[in-house]
Formats: C-alpha cells, sequence, structure tokens
C-alpha cells in the first residue's frame, strides 16, 4: 500500500488516504509526478496530494491531519501542539521549558496559560497534583 496526503492551498494536510502499490509502481514509482498525476486523475483530486511513507524512511514523519507539508523541507511536520511551542532543526515541536526528566509514575502535560510542566503521580493512595520545578529539576506538589 502506499500513503498520501491530500493538502489545501496552504499545504495543511486535509486527509489522508492509501492506495494500491500498482497505482504508484506502474506510474512512475515513489514520490515521483507521475504517480501523483495518475492518482489525482483517477480519483478526481483537485487538490495537491503528497506521498509519504507510513515509516518515515521519507518525507521524515507520516502525514497527519491538521498537520502539513513543508515543501522546500520535503517533510511532514506535525500539527502545532500550543502557541508557545516553537519548530527545532529536526521539525518536532518543543516546548519552552524542557520535557522534565523524571517520568516515573507520573501523567504530564503542558500548562499552555502559566508556561510549566503538570503532572500527577500515581501512588498507593492516589493521584498526587504536581509542578514540575525548573531549578531543582524535581516535582514539588500542586
Amino acid at each position: 500500500m502506499k500513503y498520501f496526503a491530500k493538502l489545501d492551498s496552504s499545504n495543511k494536510v486535509i486527509d489522508t488516504f492509501v492506495v494500491d502499490d500498482s497505482d504508484v509502481n506502474n506510474y512512475g514509482g515513489d514520490q515521483s509526478q507521475e504517480a501523483v498525476n495518475h492518482i489525482k486523475s483517477f480519483l478526481k483530486i483537485k487538490n495537491n496530494i503528497v506521498q509519504y511513507s507510513i515509516d518515515g524512511s521519507f518525507r521524515q514523519r507520516t502525514a497527519s491531519i491538521d498537520g502539513s507539508y513543508d515543501s522546500n523541507k520535503n517533510v511532514f511536520i506535525n500539527e502545532k501542539p500550543y502557541p508557545s511551542w516553537t519548530l527545532d532543526s529536526n521539525n518536532e515541536w518543543q516546548a519552552p521549558i524542557a520535557y522534565p526528566t523524571i517520568t516515573t509514575n507520573m501523567g504530564i502535560l503542558w500548562d499552555e496559560v502559566n508556561q510549566r510542566w503538570l503532572g500527577e503521580e500515581y501512588t498507593e493512595q492516589g493521584l498526587v497534583n504536581k509542578i514540575w520545578n525548573t531549578n531543582t529539576l524535581s516535582w514539588d506538589n500542586a
């Protein structure tokens, strides 16, 4: 099976779909414009489509709905999770504060409003709310 993303005019991924190997292999092969043209014609697609690999062997990662395709870098980029996050050189979104280093028995989530990591520690007594302390690199009780 071959995997494709349908893009809007700003290269945002609006759909993904799968076609039979022969629809690519018999029309130019992987990542070819000939295969793209054939599939667009056959499926009557007007939008731009871009092939991706399910294992990330080309275009870095799988396409995801609401993510985007960067044609200059020739990679798919996941949707930006929060306004404060920035894209690193490996096309991964990074929080303004590094992810906590202590993660055992913790459910961790980003608090965009307060720009911090929150945690829920799973103990025998139940859940304990925590806040990541960037000075001590440890969890404080909330």
